[in-house]
């Protein structure tokens, strides 16, 4: 007659003892000299220890890597948080540049470019040709070409500094000097100009 539900459960020390795997290694440790069961139990321990070595070292191993990896990954939201600072910063400063270009729509660069030749005593010296606009990108370029013959050096860097700063954002493109043939003190000066403005639609 079958054991109930009670009596099966109440000795369950004796049960493990009996179960098939254990049986075997207490009568495998039974069979075995004292020095036997020693040494093998040594061996079972020594292989636990082992074990138990190897998994933590590949777990501290594991955990190098995740902050290797964690290192990395700031490191790349830092190089991240970098270029986003600087694409706003040129953001503004093309917003500025773009408000500079649209201020005084009706500048006339020709003429003033000859006003500042006047105000330095160049106006008899000077000889200015537009050489025409080219669209660039929602822009428009005008160059200008300026013709300085037999002036100082001073005069020169007056003018030149007077181009420089202009309110407008004029470019200096291109700047030849050279010396007269009859005197070294005078300067013969090509000088072009140019200034963009927003292209209208």
């Amino acid at each position: 007659m079958g054991l109930n539900l009670k009596e099966r459960w109440s000795h369950p020390g004796e049960r493990l003892a009996r179960w098939t795997p254990i049986a075997k290694a207490n009568s495998l440790l039974d069979s075995m000299s004292p020095r036997d069961r020693r040494l093998f139990l040594f061996m079972v321990t020594t292989i636990v220890v082992v074990v138990t070595l190897l998994a933590v070292l590949q777990a501290k191993k594991h955990l190098r890597y995740l902050e290797q990896e964690i290192a990395r990954k700031e490191q790349q939201l830092a190089l991240v948080q970098a270029e986003t600072t600087r694409f706003e910063n040129l953001k503004r400063q093309i917003s500025a540049l773009e408000k500079q270009l649209g201020e005084n729509p009706d500048f006339n660069l020709t003429a003033f470019l000859e006003r500042e030749a006047d105000k330095v005593g160049m106006a008899d010296a000077i000889s200015i040709n537009t050489r025409g606009e080219t669209a660039k990108e929602g822009f428009l370029e005008t160059m200008v070409s300026v013709k300085l013959r037999k002036r100082s050096l001073v005069d020169v860097v007056r003018y030149l500094y007077a181009i420089e700063t202009a309110p407008q954002l004029l470019v200096v493109k291109s700047l030849r000097i050279r010396t007269t043939y009859r005197s070294r003190s005078d300067l013969n000066v090509d000088i072009d100009v140019s200034i963009m403005t927003p292209q209208e639609a």
